[in-house]
């Protein structure tokens, strides 16, 4: 068994860690807000959104999320060089992904101003 506060190796028996005197048995405290938080920045979250659809989610830490947008935005913008109806949808996407990107990026920062912790 190691010391949770200095690594060093612990003795079969005793309490206390010979290194640094830390308890062995005493439970590690939430540390929530020791750290700096590591929010992402909403401007830049949407304008990836704007310039290239489903790269603000994978900004945000949802990448199987923005491949997906980003993929779906491609072939409807191939089949909407064929027919205009894709050209619609693919608008209709563009839109969407930039409010969910942004909506994403506002849970995001909540989470993490709140608990200290990215959701994912």
């Amino acid at each position: 068994m190691y010391c949770a506060k200095c690594g060093k190796e612990l003795p079969a028996e005793g309490r206390y860690c010979p290194s640094c005197g830390a308890d062995r048995y005493e439970e590690k405290k939430d540390q929530c807000g020791s750290a700096p938080l590591n929010l992402k920045d909403e401007a830049t979250g949407l304008i990836l959104s704007i310039i290239i659809p489903g790269t603000g989610h994978m900004y945000v830490g949802r990448a199987d999320m923005g491949i997906m947008i980003l993929l779906a935005s491609v072939i409807l913008v191939i089949a909407g060089f064929l027919v205009i109806f894709p050209w619609a949808i693919a608008f209709a996407l563009w839109i969407w992904n930039v409010y969910d990107a942004n909506k994403r990026l506002n849970a995001y920062n909540e989470c993490v101003r709140s608990t200290g912790r990215p959701p994912y």
